[in-house]
């Protein structure tokens, strides 16, 4: 699970279909941290979802209060969260977080792969080599 800086009513979007799929597979702490920071958001911003969303959102936190578990387990860290100078990288072949290791990339998109998928084709661009140190056209944004 990953948040990102997004727009308030983008943000809102995410967090409640998170909290409802969090909710659907049994993941009642992950549903109510999902609850709890949609009901600080409206806080934040008043006015930026309907009443009824926010009076489902405390109505699912206090039902996943009195669950207190999860089913599985999701990597998740939200002590991320608070650190805005902390820059996850995934891997976008594995689409797993890259730990541990200092990932390669594709020159051409950026990319960020781990070591083992150096050599193969970049799964973003579709026109470069994982690793491959290449000269000429860059795209900057």
């Amino acid at each position: 699970m990953c948040l990102c800086d997004m727009q308030p009513r983008h943000r809102i979007l995410a967090l409640r279909s998170a909290m409802a799929l969090c909710y659907k597979a049994k993941n009642f702490l992950y549903a109510a941290y999902c609850a709890k920071k949609l009901i600080q958001l409206e806080d934040l911003h008043p006015g930026s979802t309907k009443p009824d969303v926010i009076a489902n959102a405390k109505k699912l936190y206090s039902a996943c209060e009195a669950e207190g578990r999860n089913e599985t387990r999701v990597d998740f860290e939200d002590a991320w969260l608070y650190d805005n100078n902390f820059v996850v990288r995934v891997c976008a072949k594995s689409l797993k977080i890259i730990k541990g290791v200092e990932p390669t990339s594709c020159s051409f998109s950026g990319a960020r792969y781990y070591p083992e998928f150096e050599g193969q084709l970049d799964d973003v661009s579709g026109v470069c080599q994982i690793g491959a140190q290449i000269l000429g056209l860059k795209i900057v944004q």
